[in-house]
């Protein structure tokens, strides 16, 4: 009997070369320690970028502000100058407001007095002729504005007081249109 030999490929009984072993422990450390400060650096410069958002925000707000109390400033200051009829329209208002009290005193600044009796002086001689009406200055007022003064109230017509009562009205804070004397205890300001 013949022996027969067979060629056999060796190679499907070699073992496979072992897999590659993982990186050392330090080295995933080394890289995880790199990746963070990465991401550290990066989050650092995002927070820098959202303080200069947030100062730029700041300034512009302040800008606007100062230029919205400027224009007001401006309108008021024109309207001082130009249309002192507007304050004779609120002191008559208020003095019609009041016409049931005996005696009222009408405040106006010292200025602005002098330039209504010059310049709207049939204005100034209907309001001098109301029962009651005593017309004086005060200095102590500001340009623009005028008071009137009775035994039970007080109320406050200056610009900034008229300013303050429109605002709270254009917000829906209050629910009448004009500043009234009702309803105010003795020696209050409305």
């Amino acid at each position: 009997m013949a022996f027969k030999y067979q060629s056999m490929d060796v190679r499907q009984f070699a073992e496979k070369p072992p897999e590659p072993p993982p990186p050392p422990l330090e080295t995933e450390r080394e890289e995880l320690s790199a990746a963070h400060a990465r991401l550290q650096t990066m989050m650092q410069g995002v927070a820098a970028l959202q303080a200069e958002h947030a100062q730029h925000l700041a300034q512009v707000a302040d800008a606007v502000t100062q230029l919205a109390l400027l224009l007001a400033e401006r309108v008021v200051d024109h309207e001082l100058a130009t249309n002192k009829a507007m304050m004779l329209q609120c002191a008559q208002s208020i003095l019609a407001e009041t016409a049931g009290e005996r005696t009222r005193a009408l405040f106006f600044n010292t200025t602005d007095l002098q330039e209504m009796q010059t310049h709207h002086a049939n204005d100034w001689r209907a309001m001098e002729a109301l029962p009651g009406v005593t017309i004086a200055a005060d200095p102590a007022l500001p340009r623009g504005g005028c008071r009137v003064d009775a035994a039970a109230y007080r109320i406050d017509g200056s610009i900034m007081r008229r300013m303050e009562f429109l605002w709270n009205e254009l917000l829906g804070r209050v629910e009448v249109s004009a500043p009234s004397a009702t309803n105010t205890e003795p020696g209050t300001t409305v």
